[in-house]
């Protein structure tokens, strides 16, 4: 409090108290979302609004930030309509300012709030606005090291040309130099020949000495090339053989099907089954990134999986993925004062049907959607929308388990992103949820081509175009 009392008498400073204000406003949100008070929340409120009092410029991106704070305040304070104006505006600010973080989050926080309202279309509208800010981020953050990267070949051709009109010149200075020796002195030229001999000669050495230490440090790359490729068909190997096998799948559920296409060698997205307890679990995965790191915590994913449903014989599907996604950020080290890996996690879906109760069917999905084939319909079953991992404002996380009643044979198909995300078709544009909805319902699931089918569909759109993600769809009926 010394500060602030102390940037408050002293108004001349602006900075000073904008800046102590947003210390003290971020530290009571924190300690109220972590302890659940009114009181805190009211404490934080206080100093962002003495901060939108006293912030000179009402079109800078610090008065947007405070405007934002202030909503999600009054969000968690049971104040919709106040916290809708100030993230509205906080949103278009950040807009015009074009800053992509601010319109992530507080549309993150727009979402939130329309889903509380039950306003679940302009929820949806501004999940969809997040996502776009947080992957336009991402492709400025790619353009910038791309540019960087052109920069630096740029620079580096232009050192060759300028060493190649370096070396053109000394050539010309040394032909000019023999000529006036020539002339000079036909004795003093002979010297100048031989010299001229011994020179090149050197440099006939150096240069065959040089190729030869090039040629050694070439097999040594294509040596570790070698080592690195055959170490990640191993990988491959091992996340293979932890893929359960479809005939064990296929004894438990009924016309069981999955296409599994990773973008590189090993595989960000995964599946794993298990049947313990008179209960039979299937769960697809959607790990950060792909390649080998994406592998590795898929690696992760299925271990904790075993852990949790198989050795603690946790079976509440929500339970399992709060368990899920503790041991996600434990194992990345989230938590606590030196956490490292902030953004990784998974998306994913469990399902768990009960061999007593085979009609009902509980389910826990984090930022994933399942859908439900009956007959000539198609429905969507929705879960938690944030992903299993990751340490966004140090928030725990919950999810829930649903429970949706099934008729016979009736379709349960899962995916992960890959599917939707992956570009092609004459504009070279994605191929969508809506496109691959229409998919599914052309589709005979219980035929034993169900996986050619979305294999074909989505190699014929693809066509030439190099494969965006990994891919996983898979499905069973009742």
């Amino acid at each position: 409090m010394i500060p602030y009392a102390y940037f408050k008498e002293m108004r001349t400073d602006a900075n000073g108290i904008d800046m102590t204000t947003t210390n003290l406003g971020d530290a009571w949100l924190r300690k109220a979302k972590a302890e659940h008070k009114v009181e805190y929340f009211r404490k934080a409120l206080s100093y962002f609004h003495e901060r939108l009092k006293v912030y000179p410029d009402k079109t800078a991106k610090n008065y947007a930030v405070a405007l934002e704070k202030t909503g999600d305040i009054y969000s968690e304070t049971g104040e919709p309509e106040k916290a809708l104006v100030n993230l509205l505006k906080a949103y278009f600010m950040y807009k015009e300012l074009g800053d992509l973080v601010g319109q992530s989050s507080s549309a993150l926080l727009l979402s939130d709030l329309y889903e509380k309202k039950n306003d679940y279309k302009r929820s949806q509208e501004y999940l969809k606005l997040y996502s776009y800010a947080k992957d336009s981020l991402l492709n400025q953050r790619t353009k910038s090291n791309a540019d960087q990267l052109q920069a630096i070949f740029q620079t580096s051709q232009k050192d060759k040309e300028i060493e190649k009109l370096n070396n053109d010149k000394k050539l010309k200075d040394a032909e000019l130099n023999r000529q006036r020796t020539i002339i000079f002195s036909s004795v003093a030229g002979l010297l100048l020949i031989l010299l001229s001999g011994f020179v090149l000669l050197s440099r006939y050495n150096l240069k065959k000495k040089a190729n030869q230490q090039l040629g050694k440090a070439y097999e040594k790359i294509e040596l570790k090339n070698r080592q690195i490729t055959d170490s990640i068909n191993y990988a491959k190997r091992i996340q293979s053989a932890i893929l359960p096998p479809l005939n064990i799948i296929e004894q438990k559920l009924n016309h069981f099907f999955v296409f599994y296409q990773p973008k590189d060698i090993v595989s960000g997205d995964f599946y794993w089954y298990s049947n313990h307890q008179e209960k039979t679990f299937f769960v697809i995965g959607d790990c950060t990134g792909h390649g080998v790191p994406g592998a590795l915590m898929s690696m992760i994913g299925n271990t904790l999986l075993n852990e949790i449903i198989n050795q603690k014989n946790i079976l509440d599907p929500g339970c399992v993925l709060d368990h899920l996604h503790r041991g996600v950020s434990l194992a990345l080290r989230q938590q606590g004062q030196d956490q490292l890996s902030q953004d990784d996690g998974m998306d994913l879906t469990l399902c768990c049907i009960d061999e007593k109760k085979p009609g009902i069917l509980q389910y826990a999905t984090a930022n994933h959607t399942i859908f439900i084939k009956s007959k000539n319909t198609l429905k969507e079953l929705k879960g938690d929308i944030h992903s299993i991992g990751g340490n966004f404002d140090n928030v725990e996380k919950k999810f829930t388990t649903h429970t949706a009643t099934l008729e016979k044979d009736d379709f349960v198909i899962l995916s992960t992103d890959g599917y939707y995300d992956q570009f092609g078709g004459n504009n070279n544009r994605k191929f969508l949820i809506s496109r691959f909805e229409k998919l599914v319902l052309s589709t005979d699931l219980s035929a034993k081509n169900a996986t050619a089918e979305f294999k074909k569909a989505i190699e014929e759109w693809r066509g030439e175009t190099r494969q965006t993600d990994d891919i996983l769809v898979a499905g069973f009926s009742v």
